[in-house]
């Protein structure tokens, strides 16, 4: 291949002995595939002759005096050729070399602004020059506008009849319009304006990131401000999407448009305020916004909305944040960076791995929080305990809470994906991590508010807690640490003792709820969220009838043996008085041991010496949340209890009798 190349590279195409159009095709095709073959570090030799051993070497370094003079040439050429932008034919066979002017441009400009030899100033007022006399003038050609309405028709995703790839071809991107003939529309067609485009916001992408105050000069977007919002929405759409390979691709969207506050308008336009007073009215919701109190010390209450506005200043620091939890990823990352710009001889094998998903997981807004909870958990399994958390594990986790409800906010269509059990789980990592973590302010109001975000009617509509998890093996195993964690260091933290409760709704497996009146008693004593502070409604828990007997009759051991009271743990007592009395005064024909299990819980009710918990499982009526009990009483037995009650009890109960004194 070299003394090929050699041949048709060293001499000039007219002292060839070819026709000179055969002569100067090969010629032109010779350079093409040197290029092809030096970006891999062969055939470098022909260009160098200092290696001395026959291993491949990298293309010898560009001098910048030696690239420095196209500059001038090139840029007085694109700025004539451009003027036959609206000459259609004349600008089809123009296309090919003005979009390699274009990346020259690009390319130059990037590399002149790094030389040591060139004043940043002078660098500066270039681009507002090449801004002024070129690209506005383009941008505003109505050419251009004719050339982004083609990207639809030629897109070989947005319109799969632009493609002709042969019956034997894989699907794949890159065999779409390579055979049967490529449509004049079609993403490799006479009449693509994917070349030009890609190359014209390559040159813009390149002088904004020189100079960012000509974002708003050079956007391909006049009003780019309008639709930042969009834009926003898009990037993190594409991040989440993004296969290994185009690792350089993710890290530039979290570094420049992911964390970037002028595409998140909302934190300087009223986004804040609006949260508030959405949280006043209680737009389109029924659920409680009470945020359960903490158990460290007396918090001053902070709305929504002040949150947001300190998480949208914070978000600097979330970004490196971000960036630093995702240097695992810096060996792919150089190695996609390499294979994009050329430089193949840096790369060992063009052989991508096998994919398993995209470069970050769904869940990849919670990354740093379940990194901290994964280094915790594996030092407590070699026998290390974390007895205290250095302050920047703080921050990272304070962090991490405020992108979560930054994007729960203003960005929710991006967490969809995320099933709301996910989303639950991923949060209880913070009362996993080291010991009293969660009594954190910053972390302990964070963690408030995206409860009340989960707790929303929606919210617990979706939640579903018997399927599969993504990253989690067996959720009943994580709310057994969550039950152990509460014993031994919650303090009695409501804020915590929601996240305990939560799992324990009807519609939930009973093995959960079997837990906790099973084996996990103790934690009956300090469960006790306020009913005001709880921000599920009752009926999640009460209804329909539980219909376990083993649950009912834990439920009934714990009341009357005290290990459950009202001033203990009033949301659980609520649930366990309105279960036993539903079980107890059911008529229903059941199996005999079920029959006989109602009926003995009843004569116990009725021989109770606790005069209050008697009164409250034979009177039970409904659940009421302006109660102080959480429910509401009969003044006296309906006449078909009184009467059941009386066969049962086989006392003389007449139907005036009173009910039990409050």
């Amino acid at each position: 291949m070299k003394s090929r190349l050699s041949r048709f590279i060293a001499e000039d195409p007219v002292d060839l002995p070819l026709p000179r159009e055969e002569a100067t095709r090969l010629s032109t095709e010779a350079f093409r595939l040197w290029a092809v073959a030096a970006g891999y570090g062969q055939a470098c030799d022909l260009y160098s002759s200092n290696s001395e051993d026959n291993k491949p070497i990298p293309p010898p370094p560009v001098v910048w005096s030696q690239v420095s003079g196209l500059q001038p040439f090139l840029e007085t050429s694109l700025k004539k050729i451009l003027q036959q932008i609206s000459q259609t034919e004349t600008w089809q066979t123009l296309q090919p070399l003005t979009t390699t002017c274009v990346i020259f441009l690009g390319v130059y400009y990037s590399a002149y602004s790094q030389q040591p030899s060139v004043n940043p100033v002078d660098c500066l007022e270039e681009l507002e020059g090449l801004t002024s006399e070129m690209l506005q003038p383009l941008l505003r050609q109505p050419a251009i506008d004719s050339m982004w309405d083609l990207l639809r028709p030629c897109s070989a995703l947005c319109n799969p009849l632009s493609c002709s790839p042969a019956p034997e071809s894989v699907g794949s991107i890159a065999s779409l319009s390579c055979t049967g003939g490529k449509p004049p529309l079609s993403l490799a067609g006479a009449k693509s304006p994917f070349p030009f485009l890609t190359a014209l916001l390559f040159l813009i992408n390149n002088i904004t990131h020189i100079h960012k105050g000509l974002t708003s000069k050079a956007g391909t977007c006049p009003d780019y401000t309008q639709h930042a919002s969009l834009h926003h929405c898009v990037a993190m759409a594409l991040l989440s999407r993004l296969l290994p390979g185009s690792e350089h691709l993710a890290h530039e969207v979290l570094l420049d448009l992911a964390f970037n506050p002028e595409f998140l308008p909302e934190g300087k336009a009223g986004g804040p305020e609006a949260a508030d007073f959405s949280d006043i009215l209680h737009l389109g919701t029924s659920a409680k916004l009470a945020q359960p109190g903490s158990a460290a010390a007396f918090l001053p209450k902070v709305t929504r909305g002040a949150l947001l506005r300190e998480s949208y200043q914070n978000l600097p620091s979330i970004r490196s944040c971000y960036l630093s939890h995702f240097v695992h990823l810096q060996p792919t990352l150089l190695r996609s960076q390499a294979s994009y710009q050329g430089r193949n001889y840096l790369i060992q094998s063009m052989l991508l791995p096998e994919v398993k998903g995209p470069i970050l997981p769904s869940d990849w807004p919670f990354f740093p929080l379940i990194s901290l909870y994964n280094k915790v958990t594996n030092a407590e399994t070699r026998g290390a305990v974390l007895n205290s958390l250095p302050l920047d594990l703080i921050n990272t986790v304070t962090w991490n809470l405020q992108w979560v409800l930054l994007l729960e906010t203003w960005r929710s269509k991006i967490l969809q994906s995320i099933p709301t059990a996910a989303k639950l789980a991923r949060l209880m990592c913070v009362f996993l991590t080291g010991s009293d973590l969660f009594l954190e302010a910053p972390i302990h109001r964070y963690t408030a508010a995206l409860l009340s975000v989960y707790c929303q009617p929606k919210a617990l509509d979706s939640l579903n807690l018997d399927a599969p998890l993504p990253g989690l093996a067996s959720f009943h195993d994580l709310y057994i640490n969550l039950l152990e964690q509460f014993e031994g260091v919650s303090f009695g933290d409501p804020l915590f003792g929601v996240f305990v409760l939560l799992p324990l709704q009807k519609r939930f497996s009973v093995h959960l709820r079997l837990s906790v009146f099973g084996e996990h008693t103790n934690i009956l004593r300090a469960l006790g969220v306020p009913l005001q502070q709880f921000p599920v409604p009752l009926e999640r828990y009460t209804s329909p009838p539980e219909d376990n007997l083993d649950l009912l009759r834990l439920y009934f051991r714990t009341l009357v043996t005290g290990a459950l009271r009202h001033t203990w743990c009033p949301v659980l007592y609520v649930v366990a008085v309105a279960h036993v009395n539903s079980f107890i005064f059911s008529q229903e024909s059941t199996a005999q041991e079920t029959d006989a299990a109602r009926k003995s819980m009843l004569r116990k009710t009725w021989l109770l010496v606790d005069e209050d918990l008697k009164k409250h499982l034979l009177y039970y009526r409904l659940l009421n949340a302006e109660s102080p009990l959480g429910f509401d009483l009969y003044e006296q037995l309906p006449p078909m209890r009184l009467k059941y009650l009386q066969v049962v009890t086989q006392k003389e109960i007449t139907e005036n009798t009173p009910a039990i004194d409050s």
